[in-house]
């Protein structure tokens, strides 16, 4: 391809669902220095101070630590105090959600779903995505329960974009690539969760019930189908309609002691597997 002009760029994006709040996992990652930058640095820290420039000689010598002023500008007083702010509802609201918020965006009869804030790292290759992908897990909520002692507290959403171009026709072309990993729907019976935990779990089974709902209603082929009824499903509407492909993949347990767990996500599976997404909403 590359011999036909044709230029790709890729860029990754990672952020989980905590508790009905977007989180950006990849917002404490900082981009090493450029080469350039780096070598401009460790010249300019080799050169030497300048040379003082020579001033005319007068009969008045300023107080130590004090340079010349000018007699025509007076110095005013600084206030050690530091104006105050207040924040306006929305940036108070991006504040809480950490500088994400979620925005459609129509392009023909194609809707894209953006996560404006989230930050976005360039890969070029595999092993930069790899990196990339690492980085974020160690930022995931995870905790303890009486079923899971590593238990994931968010969903998490991993979406690569990619760009084309060729430099000879100039045609664009983009795609994404997302990978989704949904939390466990727990029941506070077995999970025994109390205090954080209690609300996690609730919030957990709050967005996949209401995945649940958009499954059935693209099922059905509603008019309306309630993408907005969690940040989760309005973050994939654009994966679970148009012409986008969805796998899904469920994992059970062997155990006889979840057996009625392993029930539930064989139904909700078979449910999925009768949903057809490849229709224009």
């Amino acid at each position: 391809l590359r011999e036909k002009g044709w230029e790709y760029s890729c860029k990754v994006s990672v952020l989980e669902v905590y508790n009905e709040q977007i989180r950006d996992l990849l917002a404490r990652r900082r981009k090493a220095p450029s080469p350039a930058a780096t070598e401009r640095k460790a010249s300019d820290t080799m050169m030497p101070p300048p040379a003082p420039k020579p001033t005319s000689s007068s009969s008045h010598s300023p107080s130590p630590g004090v340079g010349p002023l000018s007699a025509s500008a007076p110095t005013t007083p600084r206030s050690s105090k530091k104006p105050r702010h207040r924040k306006a509802p929305n940036q108070a609201k991006r504040a809480q959600e950490g500088g994400v918020q979620i925005k459609v965006v129509k392009k023909g009869n194609r809707l894209r779903v953006v996560a404006e804030g989230l930050s976005e790292h360039p890969a070029g290759s595999p092993s930069e995505v790899y990196e990339i992908m690492e980085a974020a897990f160690k930022e995931r909520a995870v905790g303890a329960t009486s079923c899971n002692a590593h238990s994931s507290r968010s969903h998490l959403l991993f979406r690569l974009d990619l760009e084309g171009e060729n430099k000879f026709t100039g045609e664009k072309i983009e795609g994404a690539l997302s990978l989704v990993d949904l939390a466990g729907s727990e029941r506070l019976k077995e999970s025994k969760a109390e205090g954080a935990r209690k609300e996690e779990t609730r919030h957990i089974n709050k967005s996949l019930s209401c995945l649940k709902s958009v499954i059935a209603a693209l099922t059905r082929k509603e008019k309306h189908v309630p993408y907005r009824d969690s940040k989760l499903t309005h973050l994939l509407q654009d994966h679970l309609c148009g012409d986008s492909k969805v796998l899904m993949i469920v994992t059970l347990s062997p155990a006889i002691s979840h057996a009625s767990e392993s029930l539930n996500s064989l139904r909700f599976a078979t449910q999925v597997n009768g949903c057809q997404v490849n229709v224009r909403n």
